[in-house]
């Protein structure tokens, strides 16, 4: 009798704790179909993540986590906050604002979406560090505390910052081929918008997406050709850039000669690519030296000086 009992005290436990998990892999599903719900509102998923950014690697996986925390914030409701108001300078704000902007952030990430960052890597950081020193000892635990936190400050200035440079870096080394496009293309007789229309058109690369971006504004009459071209240069951090784009916007609004100037600004892009490249060589084996004198050297001495060492040793 009791045997039965047990049977069937097992069988109600097995029924409620099944009951229990169902619900919660439900509740867990709802969440997740409400999550891509929200993705789709707002037009983002990993595909266009891996597109839109430049850089890779980590500063990518960041980056896309700023973009989904400036999203829910801007779809979901105020529950997704945790950090409240911060008291921040007007200064600090330009500054973070430019930053996201010359790193191609939606236009919905600002000082908000930036304190929210912070906030959940610190937390996150400090938490797993805390939790893995304290395998070895409580000290390493409080130290990787602390270096979590930190991380978690610095981090996403620090991908924005890896955006900015890499997309400089593919400004430097697409934009010649634009200006000689260009430049063929009103040589032919054709305007402006028809030649870099021809451009954004063969070329597939994120700078021809940026200038098809910009384009398709003024087109569609968003914004003016001038503010638009104004925009387009001040999201990337490039001097040459901004100097062109007030070149055509003279040579536009004055009916110049546009072909000379572009020319010219081509022949100095390239060898400001080709300069960079070349320093970037130049620091080759400077680079090299760190894992050289970290990793090889101490092996060669080892493999050297071990024989050595092991005579010695017996020897005495």
């Amino acid at each position: 009798m009791l045997i039965y009992f047990y049977i069937i005290l097992m069988c109600v436990s097995a029924l409620i704790l099944g009951l229990f998990f169902s619900k919660i892999i439900l509740v867990r599903k709802n969440k997740i179909r409400a999550h891509s719900i929200l993705k789709q509102k707002a037009g983002i998923n990993g595909d266009i993540l891996e597109k839109n950014f430049a850089c890779d690697s980590l500063a990518l996986k960041i980056l896309g986590y700023l973009v989904k925390i400036s999203y829910s914030q801007t779809y979901a409701t105020n529950k997704t906050s945790f950090t409240g108001r911060f008291i921040t300078t007007t200064k600090l704000k330009k500054k973070i604002k430019d930053l996201s902007y010359m790193a191609n952030m939606p236009a919905s990430f600002n000082n908000k979406s930036y304190r929210e960052s912070q906030f959940r890597l610190s937390a996150i950081l400090s938490l797993c560090g805390f939790v893995i020193g304290l395998v070895f000892s409580n000290l390493l635990g409080l130290i990787l505390f602390v270096v979590g936190l930190i991380m978690g400050v610095f981090l996403p200035s620090w991908a924005m910052n890896k955006e900015k440079n890499a997309r400089s870096e593919q400004l430097e080394k697409n934009l010649p081929e634009m200006l000689e496009v260009v430049s063929l293309g009103l040589r032919s007789g054709l305007t402006f918008d028809r030649s870099l229309n021809i451009y954004t058109q063969h070329f597939d690369n994120d700078f021809s997406s940026s200038c098809k971006l910009a384009q398709q504004k003024w087109e569609s009459g968003v914004k003016t050709r001038e503010l638009a071209l104004r925009d387009l240069a001040a999201s990337y951090e490039s001097f040459l850039f901004s100097r062109i784009v007030d070149s055509i916007i003279r040579s536009i609004r004055f009916g110049s000669s546009l072909v000379e100037s572009l020319e010219e600004s081509c022949v100095e892009a390239r060898n400001i690519y080709k300069s960079n490249q070349e320093a970037k060589v130049a620091k080759a084996p400077v680079k090299m030296m760190i894992p050289t004198g970290t990793l090889i050297l101490p092996a060669m001495l080892l493999l050297v000086l071990g024989p050595v060492l092991l005579n010695l040793i017996g020897g005495f």
